[in-house]
């Protein structure tokens, strides 16, 4: 192909040619950090496109799970300051301090924790298919980790709608503005995990070409997804507690 440009798309292939990463990430050490991880986020939300021409290219396996280690800690964050405002405005809020059960705040916390590692990694284990070869399967597993976590990145903004909610209803306890505020936090907090859900079956479809293989496959990751979700939010801080239990019954 002698034209820069896709004659079916019209992206720009110059980088498909040179077989070079557009993935912002992989060039962090001549971009920066911040700049390359936030780079990303954006190409992964909104040039997907773009980025799926990632599939025509060696992947780099490290690079994909530095990154995702990165957007655990970015995306956990938030949930920890909405704990923490959650707490500090309790009294304001006409919630008795004394109330406030601290332990169950942080293995709720240690419980998001653990999902947020899981969950972006099992479309990454997950992706396994007889009639796949194996360079492309590696290719589609590293990509997977890229959109399985970079959405998780904008929970930040969720958050910042959360926070508002409880600050006014701190200082204005008969606003209905705390509850609008909380509806949208929360609205934005689906969007997320439907953007997350749907580049992954996208990437699922760009490596898979039936119909129903792409949909046994998708439906084995969500199945994953709720049990690792729960096993994380419910499994983890429960087994933290029975062995306190065993701690304290041996004293």
């Amino acid at each position: 192909m002698e034209s820069d440009r896709c004659p079916e798309c019209g992206i720009d292939i110059v980088d498909v040619k040179q077989r070079k990463s557009i993935i912002p990430w992989v060039h962090r050490a001549e971009i920066g950090r911040v700049r390359a991880y936030w780079r990303t986020v954006w190409l992964v939300s909104f040039g997907f496109k773009r980025f799926c021409q990632e599939m025509s290219r060696p992947a780099q396996l490290s690079d994909a799970r530095r990154f995702r280690w990165v957007t655990v800690v970015v995306a956990f964050l938030p949930f920890a300051i909405v704990a923490l405002v959650t707490i500090a405005t309790a009294g304001a809020r006409g919630i008795n301090p004394t109330n406030v059960n601290y332990n169950a705040a942080l293995f709720s916390l240690l419980g998001v924790l653990a999902a947020l590692a899981i969950i972006p990694a099992i479309p990454f284990y997950a992706l396994r298919h007889r009639e796949l070869d194996l360079e492309l399967q590696h290719r589609a597993a590293v990509l997977l980790l890229y959109a399985g976590s970079a959405n998780l990145a904008w929970m930040f903004v969720a958050a910042l709608f959360a926070i508002g909610g409880l600050i006014v209803k701190a200082a204005a306890p008969y606003s209905l503005m705390d509850a609008v505020l909380g509806m949208i936090g929360f609205g934005l907090f689906c969007a997320i995990w439907f953007m997350t859900v749907r580049d992954v079956v996208r990437i699922i479809k760009l490596t898979i070409k039936t119909p129903k293989a792409v949909f046994l496959m998708s439906l084995k990751i969500g199945v994953l997804w709720i049990a690792g979700g729960l096993l994380a939010l419910v499994g983890l801080p429960l087994t933290i507690v029975f062995f306190i239990l065993i701690y304290y019954s041996l004293q």
